[in-house]
């Protein structure tokens, strides 16, 4: 798979604005959150955004940008810890 973008390597460590900037620039869009979602960050690595779906039981990740490497392992963490849902 193609990204438009290349993440290259460590970055420096940022703020979550320049996150949310880098993340606006590669997605087209605007940067909101929806009620109930969850932001999490850390300035060396990024963010991400998580959605729980208590009717489905689901974990959704809707928004994200940085080092998906690191993030994943958070977001299973996550995901172990909700009642009925398990990581695909």
């Amino acid at each position: 798979m193609r990204y438009k973008y290349a993440m290259s390597g460590p970055k420096a460590p940022r703020r979550l604005e320049e996150w949310v900037e880098d993340y606006e620039e590669r997605d087209d869009s605007k940067f909101v959150l929806s009620p109930g979602e969850k932001i999490y960050w850390h300035r060396d690595h990024g963010f991400f955004t998580i959605l729980h779906d208590e009717a489905s039981g689901t974990l959704l990740v809707p928004k994200m940008c940085g080092d998906g490497k690191y993030w994943r392992p958070q977001q299973c963490r996550i995901s172990k810890s909700l009642d009925r849902i398990k990581p695909l």
